[in-house]
């Protein structure tokens, strides 16, 4: 089956215009030789086929793949690894990737302007996969992240270097919506740790080797569905 990605909303008996790139990828990539559905942003597949130019919806069902309430916020990386940590975290169902400059990303403002590519790796990395619905992508300055998740039912930060065990804080609370917050290459400035102290974070150290970036967003994000799981089946 293969699937291609149109952002809008499906209904039964739709005969939609299929965007240049995703006919490429039926005609050119994939021959064609195929049934395929599409996807979009609203979690929705829909069944039909190919007629020319356009997708003929027959059906529309839910996507059931895994798609949990996390935000990963992730201090800019390089750029050779963004691809790889955006297919990791995407694969393990995390709903959105905010990009920040923090105090020790290198060159961060160049390439937090190009999220046309990362979008386009989002969208390829649902298709792969199975996701019901691509990675939400966005950017933000390390001041406006904080003021926009002050109310946020529960936030996790994660440090590679905890000294103050006093920090270290937890909860069980019920959460519909999370936020893990991962640093860049060099790690976080104790200005940057100051600020979190006066924003109510859950504060995580794990007893490990420092971690690669790559590694650490998927350690954080396994740790946020365990955290949701245990927290909501209760």
């Amino acid at each position: 089956m293969i699937r291609l990605y149109f952002d809008q909303t499906f209904e039964v008996g739709a005969r939609l215009r299929l965007p240049k790139e995703e006919l490429h990828y039926f005609r050119g990539v994939r021959r064609g030789q195929a049934e395929a559905t599409l996807f979009n942003r609203q979690n929705q597949i829909a069944f039909g086929r190919v007629d020319e130019d356009f997708f003929v919806i027959d059906r529309v069902e839910e996507a059931t793949s895994p798609r949990y309430p996390l935000t990963l916020a992730l201090g800019m990386p390089e750029a050779s690894i963004l691809p790889l940590v955006m297919r990791s975290i995407s694969e393990l169902g995390v709903k959105e990737l905010i990009l920040f400059e923090a105090e020790r990303s290198q060159n961060a403002k160049a390439r937090m302007k190009n999220l046309a590519r990362l979008e386009k790796i989002a969208i390829e990395s649902a298709r792969q996969c199975g996701r019901g619905a691509p990675l939400e992508i966005s950017t933000s300055t390390w001041t406006d992240l904080l003021k926009k998740f002050a109310d946020f039912e529960r936030k996790i930060f994660f440090d590679e270097a905890m000294a103050d065990k006093s920090a270290l804080t937890s909860t069980t609370k019920n959460s519909k919506n999370i936020l893990l917050m991962v640093g860049p290459e060099g790690g976080w400035t104790e200005k940057e740790r100051m600020a979190v102290r006066k924003n109510d974070f859950e504060w995580v150290h794990f007893e490990t080797p420092i971690l690669r970036v790559e590694t650490a967003v998927v350690v954080a994000a396994f740790f946020g569905i365990q955290k949701f799981a245990s927290c909501n089946s209760k």
